[in-house]
């Protein structure tokens, strides 16, 4: 019998105009925060890519259920890192869209 595992899926893009310019850079407690409290326990998988050309980094979080989507949206940590990267990036002209 196959087990069907669901994932919800959330991507993040940015795109800047300078390669000169580095994109935000998670602060190293949060980066353990997410280890420890997603990675680490099987709720979310993240993929990055940047282009060729250093101008767009995509990110894609895919979650193994709502739950565990739902409590990373709603993490205070991690909504205060969402905050400090937003204001990074409009300081900075990289442009932000989730997807």
């Amino acid at each position: 019998m196959a087990v069907e595992i669901l994932t919800f899926t959330k991507t993040h893009n940015e795109s800047g105009i300078m390669t000169d310019l580095p994109f935000w850079v998670t602060p190293a407690e949060v980066t353990a925060h997410i280890k420890v409290t997603y990675i680490d326990t099987g709720k979310m998988v993240e993929t990055t890519q940047i282009s060729e050309d250093g101008v767009t980094r995509n990110t894609t979080q895919s979650f193994i259920d709502d739950a565990s989507k739902v409590q990373w949206k709603t993490d205070p940590i991690l909504l205060e890192n969402a905050k400090n990267r937003k204001a990074f990036n409009a300081a900075n002209a990289i442009v932000e869209a989730l997807a």
